[in-house]
């Protein structure tokens, strides 16, 4: 995290070892923001750069399509994914990245979601919600100036994304009291914390301050950690999201682009 870091992504690759041959996901909105920037960086440090760009008319959905184009974007001389965006491009190059056991970049363009550092892919399936295996990224990438650029509408989904965590808390909690589940506590801890700090700072984050920025991602990258700990979405999601997805399934059915997931939370 931090500012000015899109010119330094090829540093970090060249640092993991990662290769020299990508394919870079993005969407018609991201592209310009900050996948054009990333491209370049990359292109002017030898990469090998396969641009996929997915465009759609209104906003796009990590559905089969989605995957397909990226799936098809991906070569035999391919070493390894750049994702620039949220939540969408995200787990569309996580699922690929998953299947074709190649590693990947993620360079985030809105503090929206708590899936950067997760390893499960919420995906569309003929408009029907699914949840697949996938990896969490090897470099993580959140240039705070870019992230301030969000509508405010992605800011405020990744708020209420936050927020929905206490009620997972308390689901994983009685659980382990009624039913003997074992609950992380360490886990429940650092959701806690990342939600107590958010709550202090919410001033900072509506004006979209760079302090507020950074933590309202620091929140969403902390909980999504906790995904990557114990492999499922336990102590980030419950009854919440359920319901959540049960709303953007039923709004699909009809036609109509339900809200940012965050927002629905």
């Amino acid at each position: 995290m931090g500012r000015n870091l899109l010119d330094r992504v090829p540093g970090y690759i060249r640092a993991r070892r990662l290769g020299t041959h990508c394919v870079l996901v993005a969407d018609q909105n991201t592209y310009p923001l900050a996948g054009e920037a990333v491209e370049r960086a990359l292109v002017a440090d030898g990469f090998t750069v396969v641009r996929c760009v997915i465009r759609r008319d209104g906003v796009m959905d990590p559905d089969e399509r989605a995957c397909g184009e990226v799936l098809l974007s991906i070569q035999p001389e391919t070493e390894f994914l750049v994702a620039v965006g949220s939540g969408s491009i995200t787990d569309t190059t996580r699922i690929n990245a998953m299947r074709c056991k190649l590693p990947f970049v993620s360079v985030g363009t809105a503090p929206s979601m708590d899936g950067y550092t997760s390893v499960v892919a919420p995906l569309l399936l003929r408009g029907v919600k699914i949840h697949r295996a996938g990896v969490c990224p090897e470099i993580i990438v959140c240039d705070t100036e870019i992230l301030r650029t969000a509508p405010l509408s992605m800011v405020c989904s990744g708020v209420g994304d936050v927020l929905g965590k206490y009620i997972a808390k308390a689901d994983w909690m009685l659980s382990s009291l009624i039913n003997g589940e074992i609950c992380c506590d360490v886990s429940c801890q650092i959701v806690t914390d990342a939600v107590e700090k958010l709550l202090n700072h919410i001033p900072e984050i509506r004006a979209l301050s760079e302090e507020g920025i950074r933590i309202l991602i620091e929140a969403l990258l902390l909980a999504g950690v906790t995904i990557m700990v114990i492999g499922n979405t336990r102590a980030v999601a419950s009854v919440e999201h359920n319901i959540a997805h049960y709303w953007e399934m039923m709004q699909l059915t009809h036609h109509n682009h339900p809200p940012a997931h965050g927002a629905s939370v």
